[in-house]
């Protein structure tokens, strides 16, 4: 699985063999150190009994605490569908989520159908075996959430 970060766009890019694992699991989980004291978890979760929420097939949530940062994609039933079926483009799927502030944040999930990245290096697992103490999302990033909402810090290993 990898992440691509804009200003502006929140893009995970996960393999053939890696959706099927998210499908059969109902989850990808993968993390990247930030040198010796911190990190960013980043994962997927697909909710399949949930059409969508506020209308929208995909939603992120965060959360910071004392060493890190987890980003969480939620991928829901009609996105799902999307992808199985052939329905999304050559972009994948995307949402644009808009903030209080007036900003905006494109997220999207893109399945590489012609990458064999993955087969010969470890990526992202389906259980929480690399998962950090860290990992509990609590803050939804859509447009209900006010921009400048502070997030608390909270220990978390």
């Amino acid at each position: 699985m990898n992440l691509r970060i804009a200003p502006e766009h929140i893009r995970f890019r996960i393999s053939e063999a890696e959706f099927n694992t998210l499908i059969t699991h109902g989850v990808l989980i993968n993390s990247t150190t930030l040198g010796s004291t911190g990190h960013l978890d980043y994962s997927i979760l697909v909710h399949p009994n949930v059409t969508s929420v506020d209308g929208q097939i995909l939603d992120l949530t965060r959360h910071l605490c004392s060493d890190g940062m987890v980003l969480e994609l939620s991928l829901f039933a009609d996105g799902i569908e999307q992808l199985k079926n052939g329905i999304a483009g050559k972009d994948g799927i995307q949402e644009h989520l808009a903030f209080a502030n007036g900003d905006l944040l494109s997220i999207g999930l893109e399945i590489d159908l012609h990458s064999k990245k993955g087969t010969s290096r470890p990526s992202a697992t389906p259980t929480g075996s690399r998962r950090s103490a860290c990992f509990r999302p609590t803050q939804r990033l859509a447009s209900t959430a006010p921009a400048t909402t502070p997030t608390a810090v909270t220990p978390c290993r």
